[in-house]
């Protein structure tokens, strides 16, 4: 009887936890359901029956929660999600004209949306919450977009606006595997901002991504907006990303607030149908035209040095371009004489040469009959100069190409030392930093890791033609590009003890007055 007992017990037990199981199935079962269904979701995940109040004008002037407003799209065949941040300042949220407008136009084409509306304040001040808010919002959709009835096999972020500079730095805050398939900038805003107390950006691409990058700005936009964008698109596309910036001519600015930016009859729409249609760009792995040799222009002054090379040995060969050689101008020549010719130096920088020149010159002659002690290579800068180059290479590149004549000169020389140095923190236009300087940056940042502490030597002077908040020395730099015989003499004295190590002599502290090391 007592086994009878504790049989019926176990039965009841057992049927019990059937129960709840079912019980907690179905209750999860219509959770799910609700979540696929909802309209508004808060950052935690909860389901919410209805968004922030919006004014007559679809204007959200006070937040009292944010959350994501989903509206999926009816097509059979959906392509994606798009996370939506609209603009208004960081003081107000246009989620009309730049939130649920677009949301129409862009479920046309195969996306379900899911618009932000996130942290604002009168001031407009605030951003620090809304970029806390939209990276909430970001990693929820990423990671738990199935749940919301989203599919989340690509997802794009697109920002108008502060809401363009709110996904921009989205990126930036997000790890490369979390990274966007694409990033959309519609006339993004504020994009010059600088950090406390210098003069760099505080949005700035992420060094490796693998998100395409679309620009949009109207002619009638803010100038200033447009040229740091643009720099921002440039610096992406240098750090060797895929990035595109489109002009328009209908403004986003000069039309009706309650007007969709997207409607058929503008430009905008027709680019962003192309450009989220569109593949990502191939590109050909193994062919760096960086890395390639090709005959310079100056044949005089290269035909020179080589008669001079057949002729006389060296110790130390000056490999660059013209801020090497400027050495041999005369208001110069005291630095050359003072930390070069007592060396037995030769000049062999040439004005306007690039990387793919400098291997040409080495292929051709420059190293004819010569067994240097060190070689020092300067080079870079035109390889990034879009003003007088037809073509601008990008970081890596340029790494490759400056790599290439390292590998070449090791070949060729390989009981000579070599210094590389740091490429040059000048630019055109100016001394606060643009594409150029950030690109010249990066591919500095790949060349570093030659270094071997044997035969590869890296040298960093950079900063003494800087100033504090990062802007370039005037007195340093006079045409923010070429150091000024001041400049060079810095850097010949900041390079004087590695000189003087790797030349095997006994360094004579009074000539320097900077260490590298």
């Amino acid at each position: 009887m007592k086994k009878i007992i504790k049989l019926n017990y176990l039965l009841s037990a057992i049927l019990l936890i059937l129960i709840l199981l079912s019980n907690s199935y179905s209750q999860t079962k219509a959770n799910k359901n609700t979540l696929c269904s909802a309209k508004y979701c808060s950052l935690d995940l909860k389901v919410l029956e209805k968004g922030n109040y919006i004014d007559c004008t679809g204007t959200i002037h006070e937040l009292k929660i944010p959350l994501i407003h989903l509206i999926r799209s009816k097509s059979k065949f959906t392509v994606g999600t798009i996370l939506l941040l609209p603009g208004g300042g960081y003081s107000s949220l246009s989620v009309k004209s730049e939130g649920e407008s677009l949301a129409d136009s862009l479920n046309m084409e195969g996306f379900d949306i899911a618009i932000l509306e996130y942290h604002i304040s009168a001031d407009g001040q605030n951003s620090d919450s809304a970029l806390f808010d939209a990276l909430k919002a970001y990693r929820l959709v990423k990671n738990r977009g199935k749940l919301l009835g989203l599919k989340v096999d690509r997802l794009d972020l697109l920002g108008i606006s502060s809401g363009g500079n709110l996904a921009a730095k989205t990126v930036q805050g997000l790890a490369l595997k979390e990274q966007p398939d694409n990033l959309i900038l519609i006339s993004p805003s504020n994009m010059n901002e600088t950090q406390h107390g210098t003069v760099y950006p505080v949005v700035m691409p992420p060094i490796i991504s693998t998100t395409r990058l679309l620009t949009t700005f109207s002619v009638n936009d803010n100038q200033t907006w447009i040229k740091s964008a643009l720099e921002y698109t440039k610096t992406w596309k240098g750090y060797d990303g895929d990035a595109t910036f489109k002009w328009i001519n209908d403004s986003l600015f000069l039309a009706d607030r309650n007007r969709n930016p997207l409607s058929n009859n503008t430009q905008l729409y027709d680019l962003l149908k192309l450009f989220l249609n569109a593949k990502p760009d191939v590109i050909i792995a193994g062919i760096n035209p960086a890395a390639i040799a090709v005959e310079g222009k100056n044949k005089k002054r290269f035909t020179e040095k080589c008669e001079l090379l057949k002729k006389e040995k060296f110790d130390l060969l000056m490999i660059g371009n013209s801020i090497t050689n400027n050495f041999e101008k005369a208001q110069y020549q005291p630095i050359w004489n003072q930390f070069f010719a007592p060396r037995k130096a030769v000049n062999l920088g040439i004005s306007g040469y690039r990387t793919e020149n400098v291997i040409w010159n080495i292929e051709n002659g420059f190293l004819e009959g010569q067994s240097p002690k060190l070689v020092v290579l300067e080079i870079g800068t035109n390889n990034i100069d879009e003003k007088n180059y037809p073509t601008r290479h990008t970081a890596g590149q340029l790494a490759g190409g400056i790599i290439e004549i390292v590998r070449i000169l090791r070949d060729k020389l390989p009981h000579a030392k070599i210094i590389v140095m740091r490429c040059f923190p000048g630019c055109y236009g100016g001394p606060n930093p643009t594409s150029h300087r950030f690109i010249l940056e990066r591919a500095s940042d790949i060349v570093s890791k030659l270094a071997d502490g044997k035969h590869i030597f890296i040298c960093d002077v950079n900063r003494f033609f800087l100033n504090k908040d990062g802007s370039i020395n005037h007195d340093m730099m006079g045409d923010w590009l070429h150091p000024t015989p001041e400049g060079a003499k810095a850097w010949a004295e900041a390079m004087e003890p590695l000189l003087s190590k790797l030349m095997d002599e006994k360094h004579d502290q009074s000539n320097s007055t900077t260490n590298i090391f």
